[in-house]
C-alpha cells in the first residue's frame, strides 16, 4: 500500500484548509503530493512537475518525506 503524504512535497507545508481549498485539491494531493497553492503556482508557469531547486513563491522549506506514513 501506498503511503498517505501528509505535507506538500514542494512547500514542505501540512495539507490544510489554508492550502487545500476545493474538493478537486484534496484529491490532487493524493495525486501529485502537492497542497492546491502550489499547484496553481506550478500550473501557472506552466510546468506539470516541481523541478528540483525551483523557487517560485513558498516559504522557502524543504518538503522532503516530512510526516509520511509506511
Amino acid at each position: 500500500m501506498a503511503a498517505i503524504r501528509l505535507r506538500c512535497r514542494r512547500c514542505g507545508e501540512p495539507f490544510t484548509d489554508a492550502n487545500v481549498y476545493s474538493d478537486a485539491g484534496w484529491l490532487e494531493t493524493g495525486i501529485s503530493g502537492l497542497c492546491e497553492v502550489c499547484f496553481d503556482t506550478l500550473a501557472d508557469y506552466g510546468l506539470s512537475e516541481p523541478t528540483e531547486g525551483l523557487q517560485i513563491g513558498g516559504n522557502g522549506n524543504e518538503a522532503g518525506n516530512q510526516g509520511e506514513k509506511k
